[in-house]
């Protein structure tokens, strides 16, 4: 359910709403999002945000629907902009072109609502926005809210996300989103790295029972003490959110496990098969916690939260072979 504001009838054509916020049509097709945000159906919306930081990319390791790669990324809001059918002639043709005329009329009735609910410095933006473009031409777009995720949050999208005028057909850039939305954006873009597992004896060279088999994160990423951070702003604001690695642990798949916070090399980090076969495993995996380290005005922390990143290689397992000498 989309939310708007109480609406004022300022003439028979079409319905206004206080200050000037229009009556919105259908909510605006893809087509219509290019560089800025506007409803994708459904009553949600897409904006786009600046995720960056050594933890962005595909995928998204924590909690949540990803967000897809780093730079400027699309992705949902509760709230954006709506296309409306309104444009600007058809306001001017309500008063017969005399800017008078109509600043007279929407001043008379923003003064009558605000004296019966008080201030209202978004309405008071908007007649100054339409008087302001008058004479251009020009189709307006509206900020909308879906009220099932926040029933408050159209006043405070609205004061920094006003009414409007597209005069080259583009919709509007979003310059201010609810805060909770950017902190849950940058923790669905956290990615955190793939573990990839070194091993010696190398390539397809067999290990033997009870040898020493080492093991080590191939890209030497991940050691305990490596972090991750990502941040996601928009205008003025952003939420960052840290993965910090706490541990470092390889393991067989017949028992054996050895923990390496270096991330394990070719001398130090060593596993020992108890059992032969073709493909037996060693599973490597890399213990992160996450927690928002930065946070807009008004937004929650999120985290700590505990993710484990797992590998696994498969190894050739033989027994020795022993030669008995005869007499």
């Amino acid at each position: 359910m989309r939310s708007t504001l109480p609406r004022l009838a300022l003439g028979a054509a079409m319905a206004l709403t206080v200050g000037g916020l229009f009556a919105s049509a259908s909510p605006a097709s893809a087509d219509d999002i290019g560089g800025g945000a506007t409803a994708n159906g459904g009553g949600k919306y897409t904006v786009n945000v600046t995720v960056t930081g050594s933890g962005a990319g595909h995928g998204g390791s924590l909690a949540g629907p990803p967000v897809s790669g780093g730079g400027g990324v699309s992705v949902p809001s509760h709230c954006g902009y709506d296309k409306t059918i309104v444009t600007q002639q058809d306001l001017e043709a309500l008063y017969h072109g005399d800017k008078a005329a109509a600043e007279k009329a929407m001043r008379e009735n923003l003064n009558h609502d605000q004296a019966i609910n008080g201030r209202n410095d978004v309405s008071q933006a908007w007649v100054d926005g339409e008087l302001a473009n008058w004479g251009k031409t020009g189709t307006w777009y509206v900020p909308q809210c879906d009220t099932t995720k926040d029933e408050n949050g159209l006043f405070a999208f609205a004061a920094r996300n006003p009414p409007f005028l597209s005069v080259d057909g583009n919709p509007p850039r979003v310059t201010w989103i609810p805060p909770q939305d950017l902190v849950e954006i940058a923790w669905r873009a956290m990615t955190l790295p793939d573990v990839t597992i070194g091993h010696d004896p190398v390539g397809n060279n067999p290990t033997y029972v009870n040898f020493n088999t080492f093991v080590w994160l191939a890209d030497g990423v991940g050691k305990v003490g490596d972090y991750r951070e990502v941040t996601a702003s928009i205008g003025a604001e952003a939420a960052t959110v840290r993965a910090d690695s706490q541990s470092v642990t390889f393991a067989t798949d017949d028992g054996a496990s050895v923990s390496c916070a270096s991330g394990g090399t070719a001398k130090d980090c060593a596993l020992k098969f108890t059992h032969v076969g073709q493909a037996r495993t060693i599973t490597g995996t890399v213990n992160w916690t996450a927690r928002t380290t930065q946070i807009p005005a008004g937004a929650n922390p999120m985290g700590p939260v505990d993710q484990a990143m797992v590998g696994q290689v498969t190894m050739t397992v033989q027994q020795i072979q022993t030669v008995n000498g005869g007499n």
